[in-house]
């Protein structure tokens, strides 16, 4: 059975996060829940809201966290988070957040896209992603503003570890197409053992089928700019190009604890290309995507 709640017994540098997405033909919601463990074994959540147009980051007593090892649950105050849907209670400084979110049938990895580093112990980080692409029902009213989700589109992913990698890029974005598609991607710097590697990852779920491409395959990062990205597996060539980058502040974790600043356009334009040889297999352009730098 696969464990969901990790960090039961960690002692110090861990941190472990959920990145609830949510987005209609308009707007996007992201919600960020998570555990911290700092390097002196000081515990503490966090929880961070991102739009195209604001981000804020709260924090609160780890007595007000719960999490579920057996199934995704995670609550923090009155705030819900699980497989079936989001219910939100913020009232803070600057930010007043509230509703339910009901999602539909996810649609999980075929496996693991990390590979086999996902299981390798001592590995800086570690992603998954829970859900690529599912259904929304219900509203939220962000500082009295009214955000209907009704038909929307839900992404779910998940990262645990000490920090994230010094260097990396990441992008997600959801689409209509035949029930649903999306593309997730990220280049990063990975320490493994008594050096590092430049890695990626990347799933694309286009009319029912899903694409890998991934360091362990074979794949190479062949260009990464700011703002474009090119990866190259056997025959297959991904080109990813942000087209007008609108960044807020998030933080990151690094060693446990929320201690880097980082910048993630929520909603910005950005252009995937599938090519197989030279023939094209997907176009898309995301009015709405996500696009992150650190």
């Amino acid at each position: 059975m696969k464990k969901h709640f990790h960090g039961q017994n960690k002692q110090s540098s861990y941190f472990e996060g959920w990145y609830f997405k949510q987005e209609n033909n308009t707007e996007t919601l992201a919600v960020i829940p998570a555990f911290h463990v700092d390097e002196n074994g000081e515990k503490s959540v966090s929880m961070q809201v991102i739009t195209g147009q604001s981000s804020w980051y709260l924090y609160f007593p780890v007595s007000m966290f719960r999490a579920s090892s057996d199934r995704l649950g995670v609550k923090i105050g009155e705030n819900i988070f699980t497989e079936k849907g989001i219910r939100l209670s913020i009232h803070e400084e600057g930010i007043n957040l509230e509703g339910s979110v009901r999602f539909g049938n996810f649609t999980p990895m075929k496996k693991e896209i990390m590979g086999l580093f996902f299981y390798f112990p001592g590995m800086q980080c570690t992603h998954e992603v829970e859900s690529l692409y599912h259904e929304l029902k219900g509203d939220l009213y962000l500082n009295g503003n009214k955000i209907s989700l009704d038909g929307g589109r839900g992404y779910l992913e998940k990262d645990r570890g000490r920090s994230f990698p010094k260097e990396y890029m990441w992008t997600q974005c959801g689409f209509e197409d035949q029930g649903g598609g999306c593309i997730m991607a990220a280049v990063a710097d990975v320490p493994f053992l008594f050096g590092s590697f430049s890695g990626c990852i990347c799933i694309i779920l286009y009319r029912g089928k899903q694409y890998r491409f991934a360091t362990y395959l074979g794949a190479r990062v062949v260009l990464n700019q700011k703002s474009i990205v090119v990866i190259r597996q056997g025959i297959w060539t991904l080109r990813m190009t942000a087209l007008q980058e609108n960044p807020k502040i998030l933080l990151a974790p690094s060693d446990g604890k929320l201690g880097r600043a980082i910048q993630e356009s929520a909603s910005c334009p950005v252009r995937y290309e599938l090519f197989r040889g030279k023939k094209s297999v997907l176009r898309i352009l995301g009015e709405r995507a996500g696009w992150e730098r650190g």
